[in-house]
């Protein structure tokens, strides 16, 4: 087994951690409302070095930060964070930039409702973010970041609500993941009552119905009693001869792939790429071109499947099975090269 050539000791519950792609700079989220942002590049030194502490809640304000972002391109110097509250009566939540480098805040965002995700552009000019408020009102704002404003949404629009479709034993309406598609233009959101919707940013507003409504539509298979719904959606386009669209694992313990350009009630739309023994906990696709496994799938029964080639049926391995059902799976596939 290989061994850690770093490690940290934490004293509160790390809740995310991210890398800045263009160098070593590792954030990392906590319970406390604050983020870390450590260098890790000391070859020197057996530990991450002294963190800088980002402050994105006031004192005394009992949130945890729950999306983060690391700017790319037109932001890369940017990181990008948002607090959700600990109490199931406060619906409020703090969306800042920040200059990791100097340490300081940048500027803050007009949103004020509850942090639900967040997700970038190609280029690193807009930022979607999505937020809950009381009475499960959901909303996607996306701004100009570029242009480094915060005060005002380019974009807005208000969720369909989650409860018509929602299970009884699901958790409670929430933004599971968002992202842009390749070429910026249209954003995937996911969502705890097991869809996916799809919106064309270039015509978003009150009003405006989702471009797609993809639904993961099998029996629940869930091991642990929560329901997370669809957990990731990953945009893809010419992966393993596909064409544009978006790769999904939900409750239905089915990882799918769906056409953006086919219609939602198309009964071809949907391909079962992976069906392990329970409901999705996480996945990673990647590049066969590059050596890598196209895709790697981990279920809540605490298993973790291998697949060599994203078509349905497809040939697996299970290489690692945890103790305990109870546990969330995270798997990281994208550099297996088993």
């Amino acid at each position: 087994m290989a061994r850690s050539q770093k490690a940290k000791q934490w004293l509160l519950a790390p809740h995310d951690v991210v890398y800045r792609e263009k160098d070593s700079l590792l954030a990392v989220t906590c319970m406390n409302g604050s983020v870390y942002v450590h260098q890790t590049q000391w070859p020197e030194k057996g530990l991450l070095g002294d963190p800088i502490e980002l402050r994105v809640v006031p004192p005394n304000v009992r949130h945890s930060v729950g999306a983060i972002a690391w700017g790319q391109g037109a932001s890369e110097d940017t990181l990008f964070a948002s607090s959700e509250s600990q109490g199931t009566d406060d619906y409020s939540g703090f969306h800042l930039a920040f200059d990791p480098d100097q340490g300081r805040r940048i500027y803050k965002f007009s949103a004020s409702e509850s942090g639900d995700g967040m997700a970038l552009d190609p280029d690193g000019a807009r930022l979607a973010i999505c937020t809950a408020a009381h009475d499960g009102v959901h909303f996607v704002r996306i701004y100009d970041v570029h242009r480094k404003n915060g005060q005002r949404a380019v974009q807005e629009v208000r969720l369909d609500s989650f409860y018509p479709n929602l299970r009884p034993t699901a958790r409670e309406g929430e933004v599971t993941a968002v992202s842009f598609s390749p070429d910026g233009l249209l954003l995937a959101v996911a969502r705890s009552d097991d869809e996916v919707h799809v919106y064309d940013t270039r015509f978003m507003g009150q009003g405006r119905e989702p471009l797609r409504r993809f639904l993961h539509w099998g029996d629940n298979c869930c091991m642990a009693g929560d329901e997370w719904g669809v957990v990731d959606a990953v945009w893809v386009d010419g992966w393993c001869g596909r064409g544009l669209g978006i790769v999904t694992g939900g409750s239905d313990g089915c990882v799918r792939f769906w056409d953006v350009r086919r219609s939602a009630d198309d009964i071809q739309n949907g391909d079962v790429l992976a069906q392990p023994n329970s409901d999705i906990g996480h996945f990673s696709v990647g590049d066969p071109r590059n050596g890598e496994k196209p895709l790697v799938v981990g279920d809540n029964g605490g298993r973790v499947y291998v697949y060599d080639n994203a078509t349905a049926c497809s040939s697996t391995k299970t290489i690692y099975s945890m103790a305990s059902s109870r546990n969330r799976t995270y798997a990281s596939g994208h550099n297996y090269r088993g």
